[in-house]
């Protein structure tokens, strides 16, 4: 079986179960067989993440979500897979819905009581992640007519991604996160290197 044939095979088995066929593949045949089985589905999205498999990643994703809608972990993993879909976009619309349904996801865990910091420098990526396509959009002019990005949408990033690592290093028990620390200066430096243009 060639490697695009291997391929087909895996999305049927994944996206079309009921269709009943049995499948060669390990990882789908325990996903089936222990469906509310949270460890094992976080690890198979992760490599089929690791492989540049998005979308199937995102399906294992909602077939955990289906049992449990608030699992942090796999919400968390979700946001970062839309994140990586924007950040990877040369369209400024596609990129910007990509990075508002990873928004959404980001709301939707910090909606909740986290006091895990690294939840908080994730969801400050996010935002910073943001802050520099929109950058790089500025710096190209490469928009369609009716959208317009200019320093305040850069800005207003730059203030919501500099909240979350402020709350990032509030929820470290140390109150010294690396992590959050480096992010805080990348911020900054980033805030000062603004470009001025406005592109419509």
């Amino acid at each position: 079986m060639c490697i695009r044939d291997s391929y087909e095979s895996f999305q049927k088995a994944l996206y079309l179960p009921e269709q009943g066929a049995e499948t060669t593949f390990d990882a789908l045949q325990a996903m089936h067989h222990f469906p509310h089985n949270s460890i094992l589905l976080i690890e198979i999205a992760n490599v089929l993440r690791a492989r540049q498999m998005i979308d199937e990643a995102d399906e294992v994703l909602s077939n955990l979500l289906l049992f449990d809608p608030a699992h942090i972990v796999a919400r968390l993993m979700r946001m970062v897979i839309y994140s990586n879909i924007a950040q990877a976009q040369n369209d400024f619309l596609t990129s910007a819905m990509a990075f508002e349904r990873a928004i959404a996801e980001g709301e939707f865990i910090t909606s909740f009581q986290i006091t895990d910091c690294n939840i908080w420098s994730e969801f400050g990526a996010l935002y910073f992640n943001r802050a520099k396509k929109m950058i790089k959009f500025l710096k190209q002019g490469n928009l369609s007519s009716g959208q317009i990005i200019n320093k305040k949408n850069v800005l207003d990033c730059l203030d919501k991604a500099k909240a979350c690592f402020l709350k990032a290093l509030a929820t470290s028990p140390t109150g010294k996160d690396i992590s959050a620390a480096f992010w805080l200066i990348s911020v900054s430096y980033t805030h000062l290197t603004l470009p001025t243009k406005r592109i419509v």
